[in-house]
């Protein structure tokens, strides 16, 4: 009888010692103790290299949590000998077999994406919000050179394209990570249509097309300075609202 116990308590050991934590699971335990800031938990799911990376975290209770702004039920694992890579589109966490089981590699820069998750989203927006900005007013300009060809006669088929154009952009929207695609899409789209929409006349003296040719330009130049900014805070900060705008 003793006999058979210990053989059942060696199988249900070798058992156990044979199924660890999953990679996903670690992971997934890691960003929630990195989120709330509890330096105790997360140094215990780190390798001993990286865990010095998890030392300063501060305690915090985000007004979400870290499963809703990490989409972790979406998370995927990858393992490939002793290493291991959990990750979705907001997230990407590597791992190595160290000791019983399964550590994050705790990079600096994966901490700080995590700790200071809901500050760079929050800037994240901001830059969108000056690029929005910077599009409008661009459509303004091009909404009142619209407005200035129509009081000179009918309109040109360039023109009229623009200004079915700019009436679409014109429309009010709540911001997801399709329509922001879309709408700087259409906005490229709506640059082609001034390039080719802009009529100068011969009488420059009364002809008010170079004006508004400047003012296009300039818009032109902060469009393209507020989407390098946004771009460079979204390649940092994946959202899933605010895209990257680079297909890559």
């Amino acid at each position: 009888m003793k006999k058979l116990l210990l053989f059942v308590f060696a199988t249900a050991f070798l058992f156990s010692c044979k199924n660890t934590v999953p990679p996903k699971d670690v992971a997934r335990e890691f960003i929630e103790a990195v989120y709330t800031g509890d330096v105790t938990k997360a140094a215990s799911l780190t390798t001993e290299k990286t865990t010095p990376a998890v030392a300063n975290i501060q305690k915090q209770t985000p007004g979400i949590t870290a499963d809703d702004d990490f989409s972790l039920n979406t998370l995927i694992e990858t393992e490939n000998g002793n290493a291991a890579e959990v990750k979705n589109e907001l997230i990407n966490v590597y791992l190595a077999k160290e000791g019983d089981g399964w550590r994050v590699v705790a990079s600096p820069e994966l901490v700080a994406s995590i700790s200071n998750r809901q500050q760079n989203l929050m800037a994240l927006k901001t830059k969108w919000e000056m690029l929005l900005k910077e599009y409008e007013s661009r459509l303004q300009v091009a909404k009142e050179y619209v407005q200035y060809k129509k009081g000179q006669g009918a309109l040109s088929p360039q023109l009229q394209s623009l200004d079915q154009m700019v009436t679409t952009l014109s429309a009010k929207t709540t911001w997801d990570k399709e329509k922001i695609q879309l709408y700087v899409q259409r906005q490229q789209q709506l640059l082609d249509m001034i390039d080719k929409a802009l009529e100068p006349s011969f009488a420059a003296n009364t002809d008010m097309t170079m004006n508004y040719i400047l003012q296009l330009s300039g818009a032109a130049d902060r469009i393209k300075l507020a989407k390098q900014e946004y771009q460079a805070l979204a390649e940092k900060t994946p959202s899933a609202t605010y895209p990257s705008l680079v297909a890559k």
